[in-house]
């Protein structure tokens, strides 16, 4: 999964080098090559990742999430089967399982259940009298938490930053703008697949994106 956020990041430098080199045939080339480069991880990540051979024939079991228990508790439910008689790889089962039941009880709950690290174990709790552990998506567990205007909001104050990082940096050619544009875009596409919003993590990301937008701002006023 990380390497798939690797290749959101290796795309948007690579629009850096088309939007800023005078030659664009020359910038086109070191695009194709930049995206060529994050292919071949992704690729290299395929072979030596043993669960990528069962991850296919798992999905389909893991979104069963009514017939299958074990997302809900592992240690009360029995662990699922392949076609072929094995047991299945926890990491490929629970991230599709949760994932799914994660959205459903957004959409079950337009106000959220209240902003916190625990929001998928609450609503999860409300409906089902048991369960425990996270969706694996932290963009899931705050839109649980805070609802669909919350989600909104942290949205279109994500794309805010991005889009006030892209235009400094390309009108003013400013590093904290360019920082701040791959700090934000880093954070939210990791935020589908990981806990990002956790502890910690949601405290600097906020730290840096005021310090780095702040310093953006120093600049413009200087130019």
């Amino acid at each position: 999964m990380g390497a798939i956020t690797f290749l959101f990041l290796t795309f948007a430098l690579g629009l850096f080098f088309i939007n800023n080199m005078e030659n664009k045939k020359a910038a086109i080339a070191i695009f194709i090559s930049i995206f060529i480069g994050g292919f071949t991880v992704l690729y290299m990540n395929i072979k030596t990742d043993k669960r990528w051979q069962t991850l296919f024939n798992t999905i389909p079991i893991a979104l069963q999430t009514e017939k299958y228990k074990y997302w809900l508790d592992r240690k009360k439910y029995k662990k699922p089967l392949l076609p072929n008689g094995k047991p299945i790889n926890d990491s490929n089962y629970l991230r599709p399982a949760q994932l799914k039941v994660a959205s459903e009880l957004f959409l079950e709950n337009p106000l959220g259940v209240g902003f916190g690290r625990r929001a998928y174990k609450h609503a999860l709790l409300k409906k089902y009298g048991e369960g425990h552990g996270h969706p694996h998506s932290g963009l899931l567990n705050l839109a649980i938490g805070v609802g669909i205007i919350g989600t909104i909001f942290w949205i279109l104050f994500s794309l805010s930053l991005i889009y006030f990082g892209y235009k400094r940096y390309i009108k003013y050619h400013s590093i904290p703008s360019l920082i701040l544009f791959f700090i934000v875009i880093g954070f939210n596409s990791r935020s589908f697949i990981d806990m990002t919003f956790q502890n910690h993590n949601l405290v600097m990301f906020m730290m840096l994106a005021g310090l780095l937008s702040f310093a953006s701002l120093v600049e413009y006023e200087k130019a």
